[in-house]
This record gives structure tokens, C-alpha cells and sequence, in this order.
């Protein structure tokens, strides 16, 4: 039969292993790996899913009104506190990405 110490030392010894595994993704070193031109599934890759926070609805445009449901571009967001990593993406490939909060 285990002692108190004992349970505590294999419980740690079962959730230290899961803990590793939860180490942020939104970091400088990843943020330099995304190139104009990759995919969404590439920059995925790279840094776990991320959020589709497109803007929806009409906006104004240099030719006038403009729906944004139907625009090519799509912007998508990464975050870890008070990091976040943002990439907007032009018929599927990286065209532009932004950091906040990474040294």
C-alpha cells in the first residue's frame, strides 16, 4: 500500500509528463517562422490552431461598399495571455502577420 507521500510522488510522476506538453505555442522563435506564402495548415503546424477573427458584415472600400463575407483575405489569431500572434492570410496563403506582447 502507497504511503501519503508516495501517491503524491505518482501522481506528479503521471501530470508532470502532461504539463510539459502545455507550453505555449505564441512565442518569438515561432512568430519568425511564418514566411509570406505558407498555408493555414502550415502556420497551424507551427502554432496550433488558431481563431478566425475575420470582420464580418459591409464595410467601405476604396470602389465603395464592399461584403466582407465574400472577401479573400482572412485573418486569424493566436494567443497566450497577454501574447498574441496574427496572421492574415490572401487566397490561403500567408500575406502579412503582426505580434503583440513578444520580445
Amino acid at each position: 500500500m502507497l504511503t501519503q507521500t508516495g501517491r503524491m510522488v505518482a501522481a506528479l510522476v503521471l501530470v508532470l509528463p502532461v504539463l510539459g506538453g502545455c507550453e505555449s505555442k505564441v512565442t518569438s522563435e515561432n512568430f519568425d517562422q511564418i514566411s509570406t506564402g505558407l498555408s493555414l495548415d502550415q502556420v497551424e503546424q507551427i502554432l496550433g490552431s488558431g481563431t478566425d477573427i475575420t470582420p464580418s458584415g459591409v464595410g467601405v472600400g476604396t470602389s465603395g461598399l464592399m461584403d466582407r463575407s465574400t472577401s479573400r483575405t482572412r485573418l486569424y489569431s493566436w494567443r497566450d495571455g497577454n501574447a498574441e500572434i496574427t496572421v492574415t492570410f490572401k487566397d490561403g496563403q500567408v500575406l502579412d502577420k503582426r505580434k503583440i506582447g513578444l520580445d
